[in-house]
């Protein structure tokens, strides 16, 4: 609370900006609360109308305030559920919130019945701290491991392992130092001791890995779904930095939905590469499920773990586009071993999900594809959903997935999605067409009145453009995709147009152009929420399965390491292509195709031919871009809201937006809002 002189301060400045504000203004101790009340004093400020939520733009904007404390404190606590209370004028409801959404209790009046407050308040102060919600998995590191930490910081001469300490160390007082345990695997095990590597020697005799944990990396900035968080943990016993990846998978599917640490069994089984290696986890405990499923009519979820071997770094932080080719190049191979030696499809590609190991050298980056919990096996790609909305992130879902939603992901989809990552980090990243014709005025300017910004409108319409569902329909989009891959050329170009970047993208664009002679919209028709009567929850006996192709042998040493420093210049092969043959059969059926684009630039032999520019990433063009951007400044997603009645409560469900196959919102993508050093996307 304010006393009242500097209270006053802090809203009376002129003009009323944060940074004006900042020195006035208290902080928030969120891992320490326990339990919140919002109270309002005028009824229009109401968010609740009896049954059902209000549809005032104040009440809404109430509901959203509630709901942001809610995920601030899931996010920011190691908690299971979270209990709260809202107060306006003499009425009173209390909510209890968990991964499924919130239950909202009858409304009473606290003049004529204040028992009821003061009997809830009092029984959650009471109350033993697991039965208010905290995770008792996790708790306090003592001294000794404290300093095997600052420790390990003080040597450490990696930068973007420095980074991550700094972060995790930022501020002990608000975010202390905690520790957990996670159980080994047992593929990890046997993988320690067959290779007999050094690093893992601490690990081959121990049965659970000790972590140390302190401020959270990322996390979804929603309430509903898997609702990943990350950390960059201190394994104690290995004396090295991991990942710690913690949500909530459903459980009581039609169909059993695998844990990801049995994936990453059989990617590496398999000996799939570039993939992160996972080394321990599983499912916390049974008691760490949601409670309000029943009344909200979702699926159950269960608290899960998982914890990786590399630490990587976003993709966005690639030193320049050799960085970027080579990267999305490794990415590309894990999904190709993954899919010819596991029979695993990922359908995810998206920029959290590729990223860069902190150990590769500059010269020599190694991509990684991570986050398989989405993936399906080639069998299970014909039984349908397990749950009824989509799959992926929206602005790298192919565009036939987007303008058709109940059809399912294919590896062309898969293969595609690589592209409109490609594209996304040139945009941002690299001059191109769009850089020359957006100024700062323009970029400055608000979206709705600036139709001269010829990047915002592109981006807008290409990755965020959708039409809202109705009747439980999923959204769609994707129609401007779907033009700009029906045209053989791109929509954009590098102003550089010999650079090997430029040449990858003309190359790749090319194939999905030739694929997407092979697509008919007739044949698409029965997965249209517009078209089909019901929604389809198998593939017809005659519908696209994806082709096996025998893995083209390779080796993957063959990949150049690093750019020439002085390579002489050649202008870019420029294939053409007869638009009045559709070819017989889609250069996505198989990953040879776009293996080769990668190649044609990256082989030791044209890579010493190409002219490459090692600086020719450019700041962030999305930065000042509106904020529909997922880089920019975004207003909570806590604003979409379905709601059903349960036995004697209100139960208010928001819309699942990411994780899971559930229905993601298209202006806010789930692997952005991590911040610069967030090294998984969900």
């Amino acid at each position: 609370m304010y006393n009242k002189e500097i209270g006053s301060q802090a809203w009376d400045i002129k003009p009323k900006t944060k940074s004006d504000r900042q020195d006035y203004r208290g902080r928030v101790a969120w891992f320490f609360a326990e339990m919140f009340m919002e109270v309002k004093r005028s009824n229009k400020y109401n968010p609740f109308d009896g049954q059902s939520l209000r549809g005032s733009q104040l009440g809404m904007k109430t509901f959203e305030q509630i709901t942001k404390v809610a995920i601030e404190s899931l996010n920011l606590q190691h908690r299971t559920f979270l209990f709260t209370a809202f107060i306006i004028e003499t009425k009173a409801r209390l909510l209890h919130w968990d991964r499924t959404g919130v239950v909202v209790s009858e409304e009473f009046d606290i003049g004529t019945e204040p028992g009821w407050l003061f009997n809830f308040v009092h029984r959650v102060a009471t109350s033993a701290r697991e039965a208010q919600g905290f995770d008792m998995t996790v708790t306090d590191a003592d001294e000794d491991q404290i300093k095997k930490l600052d420790d390990f910081r003080k040597k450490q001469d990696n930068k973007y392992a420095q980074e991550y300490l700094d972060e995790m160390n930022m501020n002990q007082t608000l975010y202390p130092i905690q520790q957990l345990q996670c159980e080994i695997f047992k593929f990890a095990k046997t993988k320690i001791n067959n290779t007999k590597d050094p690093q893992y020697s601490a690990l081959s005799e121990k049965q659970h890995v000790t972590l140390l944990i302190g401020h959270i990396c990322f996390a979804h900035s929603s309430l509903s779904g898997r609702e990943t968080k990350g950390f960059v943990a201190f394994a104690v016993d290995v004396d090295c930095l991991v990942f710690l990846k913690e949500s909530w998978r459903p459980i009581n599917m039609s169909r059993l939905v695998r844990e990801e640490g049995d994936i990453y069994c059989d990617l590496t089984g398999a000996g799939v590469l570039y993939i992160p290696f996972a080394i321990a986890g599983g499912n916390v405990s049974e008691s760490h499920v949601t409670l309000n499923d029943e009344l909200l009519s979702a699926s159950q979820r269960q608290q899960y773990r998982l914890v990786l071997w590399e630490v990587g770094i976003p993709l966005d932080r690639h030193a320049n586009s050799f960085a970027l080719i080579r990267s999305l190049h490794h990415a590309l191979k894990a999904h190709r071993y993954a899919w010819d030696k596991a029979g695993i499809l990922h359908r995810d590609i998206s920029p959290g999900n590729v990223l860069i190991d902190m150990l590769s050298p500059p010269n020599a980056p190694m991509g990684l594809l991570c986050d398989w919990e989405l993936s399906k096996k080639k069998a299970e790609l014909t039984e349908g959903a397990t749950q009824h909305t989509r799959t992926g992130t929206w602005i790298t879902l192919s565009a036939v997935s987007l303008q058709y939603p109940y059809k399912p992901i294919e590896l062309s989809d898969d293969l595609e999605s690589l592209y409109h990552l490609l594209t996304y980090n040139i945009l941002r990243f690299y001059r191109h067409s769009m850089t020359k014709s957006t100024t700062t005025a323009q970029l400055m300017s608000p979206f709705q009145n600036d139709s001269e910004s010829a990047l915002a409108q592109h981006v807008w319409n290409y990755y965020y453009a959708h039409i809202r569902g109705i009747s439980g329909d999923p959204d769609t989009g994707g129609m401007i995709k779907w033009m700009a891959l029906r045209s053989a050329e791109p929509p954009f170009h590098l102003l550089d147009v010999e650079s090997p970047l430029n040449r990858l993208l003309e190359d790749v664009h090319k194939l999905c152009f030739k694929h997407y002679q092979t697509v008919h919209k007739q044949d698409l028709d029965k997965y249209s929420p517009f078209l089909a009567q019901t929604a389809p929850t198998t593939v017809a006996e005659d519908a696209f399965v994806p082709h096996v192709s025998e893995p083209d042998e390779y080796d993957i040493d063959d990949v150049a390491s690093e750019p020439p420093e002085s390579p002489p210049t050649t202008s870019a092969t420029i294939t053409e292509v007869k638009e009045d043959h559709a070819p017989l059969e889609s250069p996505l059926i198989d990953h040879a195709r776009m293996n080769s684009a990668f190649l044609s630039i990256l082989l030791p032999k044209k890579c010493d031919t190409l002219n490459w520019d090692l600086d020719d990433k450019i700041d962030d063009q999305f930065v000042n871009l509106p904020s529909f951007i997922g880089v920019a400044d975004k207003k909570s997603s806590a604003t979409r809201t379905k709601t059903s009645v349960g036995s004697n409560s209100r139960c208010i469900r928001r819309t699942d937006d990411n994780g899971g196959d559930e229905q993601p919102d298209p202006k806010r993508q789930k692997t952005e809002d991590s911040g610069p050093l967030s090294p998984i996307r969900k």
